[in-house]
């Protein structure tokens, strides 16, 4: 093993990310395409109310049990962690609460097991693999011990002298200066407007006026709002699907902080048809994080929206592509 490798890269300057990003057809001005990227722009779809109500509730259980691990009632905490967990099962914070409690309780066993499932749901949280690393470190773990830290390493905690602690002590993976050398992605919000935007053009024809959109002959720009609307939930499921994915691909790393990223991937919806299942048509696009380039983009066509498992087999498909594009370029 080298040992001289850099192993933590640079944090990107502030200010890196005003340069342009460009369209496939095009180039526009920055602020504009990374409002379309990362802000999902003209339309904020909201969760149906049964979501809302889900989350709500495990938010609520899962930030009062913080406040008993900060008392030290690491017992309390975990009774009413579990609570948060069987009302959202994918509420990240109640399984890194969870972690912090039986690491703290020295169960570095159900530490190990709960910090894991936290770092799949919210990959990039530096300080979950963090943990991670730490609870899989002391029970002798070390595969997931060696995973997490790289994650934690790409996520942007400095590492180096934990490797090189864990080199005296554990072979490293054979793929370890591959992965330490991952490019590093942010995931930005789905982008809809697409999808209101076109009630505003002509191919919306209204047969019965001879004009565009509604029958008085205007432009039916509500009606594509309200499509978003109606799947508000699903489309925001699309980030967190492509995150996930992006956890399986041991040769991408996620990160939540812009500033670290290399390449952003966006995910843009063109359509969403009537009736259900409802399918879309979409892009997903990379952009050089540095130069706001396009360096990667393919068409995403989903037969239901409303199908998780099928969704993220979808997408965890994409970026595997996308990875070993990745990998060739590299």
């Amino acid at each position: 093993m080298n040992m001289s490798i850099a192993i933590q890269r640079p944090r990107a300057k502030a200010g890196v990310h005003s340069r342009r990003l460009s369209c496939v057809t095009g180039r526009l001005p920055a602020a504009g395409v990374m409002l379309a990227v990362l802000l999902a722009t003209i339309v904020l779809p909201t969760a149906p109310a049964a979501a809302i109500q889900d989350t709500s509730t495990s938010a609520r259980l899962t930030d009062d049990a913080a406040r008993l691990i900060r008392e030290r009632r690491y017992q309390e905490a975990l009774d009413l962690l579990a609570s948060a967990i069987a009302a959202d099962e994918d509420h990240w914070e109640a399984h890194y609460q969870s972690g912090r409690a039986y690491a703290l309780l020295e169960r570095y066993i159900e530490a190990r097991d709960a910090l894991l499932r936290a770092s799949q749901l919210n990959p990039g949280h530096a300080h979950t693999h963090e943990l991670a690393w730490q609870a899989a470190w002391r029970i002798g773990d070390h595969e997931n011990a060696w995973d997490q830290a790289i994650r934690a390493s790409l996520a942007g905690t400095d590492m180096n002298q934990r490797f090189l602690e864990m080199f005296q002590e554990s072979a490293p993976p054979e793929d370890f200066e591959l992965r330490i050398k991952s490019p590093r992605i942010y995931v930005a919000a789905v982008d809809t407007g697409e999808v209101a935007a076109r009630g505003q053009l002509p191919f919306n024809r209204n047969p019965s006026s001879g004009g565009v959109g509604t029958i008085s002959g205007r432009p039916d720009y509500a009606e594509g709002v309200n499509r978003v609307n109606e799947n508000a939930f699903d489309l925001l499921r699309l980030r967190h699907s492509a995150r996930q994915a992006l956890f399986r691909a041991p040769y991408l790393g996620a990160v939540l902080d812009l500033e670290r990223a290399d390449l952003i991937l966006g995910i843009s919806v063109d359509s969403l048809s009537e009736g259900k299942p409802v399918a879309m048509e979409g892009y997903l696009r990379l952009y050089d994080a540095a130069s706001g380039e396009v360096v990667y983009y393919r068409s995403l066509s989903l037969r239901d929206i409303s199908s998780e498992t099928y969704v993220f087999g979808e997408l965890e498909r994409h970026i595997n592509d996308l990875q070993k594009w990745a990998i060739e370029r590299r």
